[in-house]
């Protein structure tokens, strides 16, 4: 059973985003937020 939950830690691990890849995807979340929040009339 305990090798299962290694096993399972080390491929979550294995796909895990870059630092990179997780910053882009922030930023461009951030942005379209900020783009739906504007274009949206008051």
């Amino acid at each position: 059973m305990m090798i299962l939950a290694v096993m399972m830690v080390m491929t979550i691990s294995a796909n895990a985003m870059s630092y990179n890849a997780a910053k882009n995807e922030a930023l461009f979340l951030s942005d379209k937020m900020a783009y739906e929040l504007l274009r949206r009339p008051s």
